[in-house]
């Protein structure tokens, strides 16, 4: 963080605007996540590289020009990533339509269809809810992990029962709306 972004942090502070001041907080947490990431990426192509060399009587340039070219390709397809197919904009709806009838249903209030507009969605959705967590077989205060996890739907019956659990998804908006939903998730 600049000192100017302190500054600017600071005085969301003060004026008692804690959801600014968290939002700050957590993008400057994703950007050393992302630098962290990168960093370690790079050590383990390292790491690889050193093993190549060390284990031939002959540099392997050959080796090592692919590992720094997949290195590489791994950095730029995740400075590159975006959404798609745009959860952050549906994440408001996104409960709402988990309770509608089965079929590809449009989140965009009444868009023209299209694969990146819609979800498909289907009435069985608590039963495969119940489902799986009867499968994981809950245990109080086991850790747990929720992957993609939406507005946290399943972390948050998982919480119910006694779990301790955590919840990751590319999607800022479908987190925060999990954050509100369940507060230690």
């Amino acid at each position: 963080m600049t000192l100017e972004d302190i500054r600017l942090t600071l005085t969301q502070t003060d004026l008692n605007a804690q959801d600014e001041v968290l939002n700050a907080l957590q993008m400057q947490r994703s950007m050393l996540f992302q630098q962290w990431t990168e960093m370690k990426q790079m050590i383990g192509t390292m790491d690889q590289m050193i093993l190549a060399a060390q284990g031939s009587d002959r540099l392997p340039t050959e080796l090592l020009y692919e590992l720094a070219k997949q290195s590489k390709e791994l950095r730029d397809l995740r400075l590159s990533w975006r959404d798609h197919w745009d959860f952050d904009r549906k994440a408001s709806q996104f409960d709402m339509l988990l309770q509608a009838a089965p079929s590809f249903v449009d989140i965009a209030d009444n868009e023209q269809q299209t694969d990146k507009s819609s979800l498909p969605v289907h009435t069985s959705y608590q039963a495969a809810l119940a489902k799986i967590t009867q499968l994981v077989s809950p245990i109080h205060n086991r850790k747990g992990l929720d992957v993609v996890t939406g507005t946290g739907n399943l972390a948050g019956k998982l919480q119910q029962m006694g779990m301790i659990m955590s919840a990751i998804d590319q999607s800022k908006q479908m987190l925060k709306l999990c954050a509100a939903k369940y507060r230690q998730t």
